[in-house]
């Protein structure tokens, strides 16, 4: 019976999107945040669907973080900032 209720909770897990995960390496990766806003609106319009303006907006979020935060944000620390932009 653990077991089942072990597995119950699981699949009741929120987990972050497939899409949110890959942006979150992203984020977190600072050499890949080295493109142009045009290159990162085009890339997150093809990869994940993401409006071209709200891609922009992210990007500018991102700079406006300071320096510590973008090197130690952690999965957890991006996915609820991403959230705060409505990014789910």
């Amino acid at each position: 019976m653990k077991n089942l209720r072990t597995f119950e909770s699981f699949l009741n897990e929120k987990k972050p999107s497939h899409y949110m995960a890959e942006l979150v390496d992203m984020l977190s990766n600072s050499d890949s945040m080295e493109m142009t806003p045009d290159e990162f609106k085009d890339y997150c319009v093809k990869e994940f669907g993401i409006d071209p303006d709200d891609a922009l907006d992210i990007l500018d979020a991102y700079w406006t973080l300071g320096a510590r935060d973008r090197y130690r944000f952690d999965d957890d620390q991006w996915i609820k900032w991403l959230n705060k932009l409505g990014i789910k």
